[in-house]
C-alpha cells in the first residue's frame, strides 16, 4: 500500500495513499499567509488585528473554520483556523522551514531611481536572501524617507508570504559604501559585480571554490548604480578582499545584475544541500 504501480513511461497509478499525500502538499501550498507578531500568540489561540480581521474575512472572505498559514517572519509558523469569533485563530500545527538557503546571502544595492528597488526587494526575497543593504555610492540617489524604508519592509513581508518562506528580508538602514564594504565577515565570500572584462564570472568563481563557499558563514553580493562603482569605490572593496565578477558580456542594468547574480548565487547554494 503506498506504492506506485509503473504502467509504462508515461503512465503511472497512484495508490489511495499517494493521493491523499499529493493532495495535502498541493492544499499547503494554496493557503493564504498572514504574518503575525509574536505578541499575539496566546497557544492555544492567535489573536487577530482589526486590520487582519479585515483582511481575513473582508479581503479574502475566509469563514469559520477555514484554515490558513500564520507566521512571525523569523522561522516560526502555524497551521490555524479562523475562530467563530473572528477575533482569534485556533492552532492546530506547528510547521517547519524547508526552502531556506543552506548559507544566508546578503544583497548591498545602491539606491535606485523610481521603483527599481522595489522590484529587486521583491525578487530578492523571492530568491532567497538573507539581508538587503541600500548603499549610498557618489552615482546613487541619496538616503530616502523613512515611509520609503517602511514600504521596501512591507514589500519584503509581502514577497515571503507570496513565495511560501518564512523568513522575511530584513531590510537594513541605508549606509555609505565606505561602512557597508567593512561589514562582511573574513570568512564570508563577498563578490563585487563588476562590468570590467578582466573579471573573472561569477558562476566560474562559485564553482572554483565550492569547497570554500559551502563552509562559509555567509555570501555577499554588491551592484551598484546605473553608473556603475567609482574607481574608488572598487579599490575599496579590493582592500577589504571583495572579489570583482562580471555576470556576462553584456552591460546589464542594476535591476537585472542584481537579480541573475542572487540566481546564480542561489542555484549553487541549493546544490550544496
Amino acid at each position: 500500500v503506498g506504492a506506485k504501480v509503473n504502467c509504462s513511461p508515461l503512465f503511472q497509478v497512484y495508490s489511495f495513499w499517494d493521493l491523499t499525500i499529493i493532495r495535502l502538499s498541493d492544499f499547503m501550498t494554496r493557503l493564504h499567509r498572514l504574518t503575525i507578531t509574536p505578541a499575539q500568540l496566546n497557544t492555544p489561540f492567535l489573536q487577530l488585528t482589526r486590520e487582519q480581521r479585515h483582511y481575513l474575512c473582508h479581503v479574502l472572505r475566509l469563514g469559520e473554520g477555514d484554515p490558513f498559514i500564520a507566521l512571525t517572519g523569523q522561522g516560526q509558523a502555524w497551521l490555524v483556523q479562523l475562530n467563530p469569533d473572528r477575533d482569534r485563530a485556533e492552532i492546530l500545527k506547528p510547521l517547519a522551514a524547508s526552502n531556506e538557503l543552506r548559507i544566508p546571502v546578503n544583497l548591498c544595492i545602491a539606491i535606485l531611481k523610481h521603483n527599481a528597488l522595489e522590484l529587486v526587494i521583491q525578487a530578492s526575497t523571492e530568491l532567497g536572501v538573507n539581508r538587503i543593504y541600500p548603499v549610498i555610492t557618489e552615482r546613487s540617489l541619496p538616503s530616502p524617507s523613512e515611509s520609503k524604508l517602511n514600504r521596501w519592509q512591507r514589500i519584503a513581508q509581502e514577497a515571503t508570504e507570496q513565495c511560501q518562506r518564512l523568513y522575511i528580508p530584513r531590510i537594513e538602514p541605508p549606509q555609505a559604501w565606505a561602512d557597508v564594504v567593512k561589514l562582511a565577515g573574513a570568512s564570508s565570500q563577498k563578490f563585487l559585480s563588476s562590468v570590467a572584462t578582466e573579471s573573472p564570472a561569477l558562476i566560474s568563481q562559485l564553482s572554483l571554490h565550492s569547497e570554500h563557499s559551502s563552509q562559509a558563514q555567509e555570501i555577499w553580493l554588491a551592484i551598484g548604480p546605473e553608473g556603475g562603482w567609482t574607481p574608488v569605490e572598487m579599490h575599496l572593496a579590493a582592500e577589504y578582499s571583495w572579489q570583482s565578477v562580471s555576470l556576462g558580456q553584456r552591460t546589464l542594468r542594476a535591476v537585472t545584475a542584481a537579480i541573475v547574480g542572487l540566481g546564480l548565487i542561489a542555484a549553487t547554494a541549493e546544490s550544496w544541500c
